[in-house]
């Protein structure tokens, strides 16, 4: 899972042809502004909690680190996986994907693995990773520094707050 999240952030969509694919610049303002209305749009009564994290996104962003092919949706259950062989062997559930931030997938897969599975949301927070072969957050950032994914910055907690936010904003509406 890590190789192929870091040959995502790697991909130059020039390269591939896919430079008309999505909006390349301002990913990640689009991202935040985009579920914040999303959030408002469904808000039944006002969640402190929730006010406090908006006013943080609102003030600090995510680094965008550049422009590369997003999933928008890597999670275990979107993965097809060889038979034999620990390895990925396929991507689906491509509807969200467009042109964005190199980190993005990463970060929406770590936040998958530490929200609990509930109604909206598959997560794995609560699940013996161990036991089903599924690596720890720490071991899997390793890994994808090791294929050559980008670095992670000092500001990766605000990518786990903006996917935590969107379930969140989700799970409202």
């Amino acid at each position: 899972m890590a190789h192929i999240l870091a040959e995502l952030s790697r991909l130059d969509p020039v390269t591939v042809g896919l430079d008309d694919f999505g909006r390349p610049g301002n990913y990640v303002e689009r991202q935040v502004s985009r579920w914040i209305t999303q959030y408002r749009a469904s808000e039944t009564e006002t969640v402190e909690a929730m006010e406090e994290l908006i006013q943080v996104l609102a003030r600090r962003r995510p680094s965008g680190g550049g422009v590369a092919l997003v999933h928008g949706d890597f999670r275990i259950d979107n993965l097809i996986f060889d038979a034999v062989h620990p390895k990925v062997i396929g991507i689906l559930d491509w509807e969200l994907s467009t042109l964005g931030a190199p980190l993005a997938d990463l970060s929406y897969f770590c936040t998958m693995l530490r929200l609990p599975r509930s109604g909206h949301v598959m997560g794995l927070g609560l699940e013996n990773r161990t036991a089903l072969g599924i690596p720890t957050e720490e071991a899997l950032l390793t890994e994808f520094q090791t294929y050559g994914g980008p670095l992670l910055g000092d500001d990766f907690h605000l990518w786990l707050a903006f996917h935590a936010f969107r379930f969140a904003a989700i799970g409202r509406g």
